[in-house]
């Protein structure tokens, strides 16, 4: 038998001479070394706990400091082992940027890079990876290195989601991903991948090219459990195990009893179980539950199936024909592909397993022995499980050993292969559970992200085993419950339990509401059941976190369309209440005339720029970032020239008192330049030429890539939301202008203006955002002759960072006029989404602002009170690309 062994391994060494170039395996899923926890747990400050096992022991670790990217990951000093060969740089990321796990290394922040070991022209780099979340697809990694290129996997490098392009997903969920160096270099090369944008990737593995070559133990660890005297037992004595390996006699009474305990059992690379180790009483049920804690190599028929056949040659399946399950094994037969294992004419049991179904993992079946009878089954790749039935009165046949050469090889390859799938168990995650209510249904779907995990359940509030219903789908309830549930899965201890409480909601009644209209302004008062909640909006948002919590009438200065519900901790949220408001003496939109946003085709592609003389100038893209236009830089120019004005007098606050200078005497004289007229910048459109941008001094930046959520602002949010309900009629586009910094002490001279002039009446109607400054002022202005100004009103801003405010100001004048938006005073981030200039109708309840570019792009539809709709019906009136539409 030891023949056999050495040839395999010399094989094996033979292949790795064959390749001098450097190779490496990092796999994170056989866990950490008991030094590297120790270490871990030891460094405070750099490492701290990111999640425990059920017994309350840390399993998972989180770096809280700025890691070292000069050398390889450490922990209390030490390189941590798993790791060496590795840099790991989180660039300008902190804390909380690696977590290290018994299973998988987690990389949370976008542009963290994996420099490998240096690498030769062809080498290859394999990475088994999947996203941290399961619904975020485009994440992966990219080649940080001229020379790496991506040769396979799903969609670049980059979607490692639940819907990856082009690629399947392995057992585990993992994505397998290549990359190769291409370089005409005659040395080695430095490679690394970087983090995508996106960030949050859990690392199965790197590879470079077929990893190191398998360590072939010549003395693995196996125990052997048995009942009765060891002696006697053909398999121990003539399988040749003790040729190849260290074989420990257990006998099973002894783990029953617990003079052996789980974790000495477990420490072995494989676990031998011959048809004795079931025969004391409650063995079966021990055994099954070790089962992918440890490898093992079941040689008993399973007490609930009956033998088909008792055969000496085995068919082998096709696709496992050349696996290293069956190495160094001649086949025979018709097919090619029998093995004659035994002398005599028995010796292989046939099993007619019945594999569950519904999705339950029913593990593989290696080989056949005829009439639809299989054997060589296993069941999980990670501390594999195999059913290996043999007739142990066969080993041994009128004193000779019946076990042929390829049945002895095939035995010291199974101990091999069992052997190399030993990998640290850790506990599996609990279910996760999804709860929808319906109106006197409640429906939970339960899931694990653990590989063929199968969810054992109760819903009495006893404790789930695996003798529990097993979860096939989702469950109705009509009645609360307790429902507990469990993950069972190969290779990991089962969860800890999942407690959910099931209550049944019934459904509120919608909201009441009354409206008081009066001249210029409407009251809305809502009301609903006692206990209940009402929420509102104005474009129809269905979360309470997202719509105002009505608290006192609202007020409404334009025809709008009011959406309410009512809520409650314990019942279902109402149906929609739907409501149009009219506002005496506000007319309804006709017509919108101008329209200015800092959309990409306009103002980021189609951009030119003009001096003070109406001089065409380069557009200076050099400071230009992708999306986002600094139209003149980054630094504000002077807007005073060097032609003194006057001189002034300098007063204190209180405008009386002169100012002294330095001798305490003398009066203190201001100095005042005359504007420089040279200083005036223009920015146009050539696609919209309605509108430019003008400045004297002050900064604009156009980022056309920024859109708005429709929803009501959390302030602790860094989206960009309504600040009120109100803002929420009519929607801001995608794309906004900032008003930037000046030279201090020149005033602010940023302008955004019409190139034409507008017939009166008309509304301007404004979308701003706050930036980050504090009391900015903008006004919007209007004049018949392009220099002499008129405030029409100032706008709206928000309080709050990232909160935009609608503003709808009138102007009732009978003559034409520009328009323009000015930043008078106050401080910088003034953020522009839009500016409307609409003319009016003789109707009223139609929303202020029907259309916007975007929607236009898009062809939504809307009806005559400013409610979007899917489709058009017949004899109707709509609203489609900002114009009016009978069907």
């Amino acid at each position: 038998m030891k023949k056999t062994l050495l040839l395999l391994a010399v094989a094996l060494l033979g292949c790795s001479a064959m390749n001098a170039q450097f190779k490496k395996s990092w796999d994170f899923t056989k866990g950490l070394s008991e030094e590297t926890v120790a270490n871990l747990n030891a460094d405070a400050t750099n490492w701290a706990s990111n999640g425990t096992d059920g017994e309350g022991i840390t399993n998972n670790w989180k770096n809280n400091a700025k890691v070292d990217a000069s050398s390889y990951l450490k922990a209390n000093g030490e390189v941590i082992p798993e790791m060496e060969g590795l840099y790991i740089n989180i660039g300008s990321n902190g804390a909380n940027s690696i977590h290290l796990a018994q299973n998988k290394i987690r990389l949370t922040r976008k542009n963290t890079i994996i420099t490998f070991p240096k690498l030769a022209n062809g080498q290859t780099i394999t990475v088994r990876a999947r996203s941290a979340n399961a619904t975020a697809t485009n994440r992966g990694f990219i080649a940080n290195s001229s020379n790496l290129v991506y040769i396979s996997g799903p969609a670049g490098g980059t979607c490692l989601g639940n819907q990856a392009e082009g690629a399947t997903p392995d057992e585990d969920g993992n994505y397998t991903l290549i990359w190769q160096v291409q370089t005409e270099e005659t040395d080695s090369v430095e490679v690394s991948l970087k983090l995508s944008p996106d960030g949050g990737l859990d690392i199965a593995s790197f590879m470079i090219d077929n990893g190191d070559a398998p360590v072939i133990e010549e003395d693995p660890n196996v125990a052997y459990v048995y009942s009765g005297d060891p002696d006697a037992d053909n398999f121990r004595l003539y399988a040749g195990l003790d040729d190849y390996t260290t074989v420990t006699n257990i006998a099973v009474s002894e783990l029953l009893e617990g003079t052996v305990s789980v974790d000495s059992i477990e420490s072995f690379d494989l676990v031998v179980l011959p048809k004795s180790a079931y025969e004391p009483e409650g063995a079966a049920a021990y055994l099954k539950e070790r089962r992918n804690h440890v490898p093992m190599l079941d040689l008993s028929v399973p007490s609930n199936y009956q033998p088909v056949n008792n055969v000496s040659t085995i068919q082998v399946f096709e696709d496992y024909m050349d696996s290293e399950w069956f190495e160094e094994l001649e086949y025979s037969g018709d097919n090619d592909n029998e093995l004659q294992l035994f002398n005599g004419e028995t010796g292989a049991y046939g099993i007619q397993y019945a594999f569950p179904k519904n999705g339950v993992y029913s593990g593989d079946v290696l080989a056949s022995t005829g009439e639809s009878a299989y054997t060589l089954y296993i069941y999980g790749k990670k501390n594999t499980y195999m059913n290996f039935p043999l007739d142990d009165e066969q080993i041994v046949a009128d004193g000779d050993l019946n076990l042929t050469e390829t049945g002895m090889t095939l035995i010291s390859n199974i101990v091999k292969c069992l052997k190399n799938t030993k990998t640290k168990v850790v506990e599996a995650a609990k279910p996760t559970v999804k709860t929808v209510y319906e109106d006197g249904v409640t429906t939970v779907s339960l899931s694990s992200a653990v590989a063929n995990a199968v969810i054992y359940y109760t819903v009495d509030g006893s404790e789930p085993t695996t003798e529990s219903e097993i979860y096939l789908g989702s469950l109705a309830f009509t009645q609360p419950a307790t429902l507990k549930a469990i993950v069972v899965a190969p290779a990991y201890y089962n969860s800890a339990v999942l407690e959910e409480q099931v209550i049944i909601k019934t459904q509120l009644a919608m909201p009441s509401v009354s409206v008081a209209e009066s001249d210029g302004f409407s009251t809305i008062t809502l009301s609903a059941a006692e206990g209940a909640s009402v929420y509102y909006s104005f474009n129809g948002i269905t979360s309470a976190a997202d719509a105002a919590a009505y608290s006192e009438p609202v007020v409404v200065t334009e025809p709008a369309t009011i959406y309410a519900f009512a809520s409650s901790e314990t019942m279902l949220p109402s149906e929609m209440m739907i409501r149009d408001v009219r506002v005496g003496g506000i007319p309804s939109v006709k017509d919108t005339v101008a329209h200015f946003t800092a959309n990409e085709t306009d103002w980021f592609t189609n951009v030119a720029f003009y001096n003070y003389n109406m001089e065409a100038q380069d557009v200076p893209t050099d400071n230009w970032a992708a999306k986002a236009a600094y139209y003149w830089g980054k630094s504000a120019w002077n807007y005073y020239g060097t032609e003194v004005d006057h001189t002034e007098a300098v007063y204190e606050e209180d405008g009386v008192t002169p100012v002294k200078c330095a001798d305490g005497v003398t009066d203190s004289i201001k100095t005042v330049y005359k504007a420089d007229p040279a200083a005036v910048k223009y920015v146009y459109s050539t696609t919209d030429p309605q509108w430019r941008l003008a400045s004297q001094g002050q900064l604009f930046t156009g980022e056309t890539n920024v859109a708005a959520t429709y929803a009501i602002g959390d302030p602790t949010t860094s989206v960009y939301n309504a600040q009120s309900a109100q803002d929420l009629i009519g929607e801001p586009s995608k794309g906004k202008m900032t008003f930037g910094g000046k030279v201090s002490g020149d005033p602010y001279s940023a302008k955004i203006e019409s190139t034409q002039k507008f017939q009166a009446p008309f509304d301007v109607v404004t979308y701003v955002t706050n930036g980050g400054g504090s009391a900015f002022v903008l006004e919007v202005q209007v004049s018949a002759d392009g220099e002499n100004w008129t405030v029409l009103d100032t706008v709206k801003v928000a309080d709050v960072q990232r909160r935009y405010c609608k503003t709808r100001m009138h102007y009732d004048g009978t003559d034409e006029v520009y328009v323009r938006m000015a930043h008078v005073s106050g401080s910088t981030k003034a953020q522009v989404y839009d500016i409307y200039v609409i003319t009016t109708g003789e109707k009223t309840g139609i929303e202020a602002i029907e259309m916007n570019e975007a929607q236009n792009a898009d062809k939504r539809i809307y009806d005559l009170q400013g409610r979007r709709v899917a489709t058009m019906q017949s004899g109707r009136i709509y609203l489609q690309n900002g114009k009016k539409v009978m069907t």
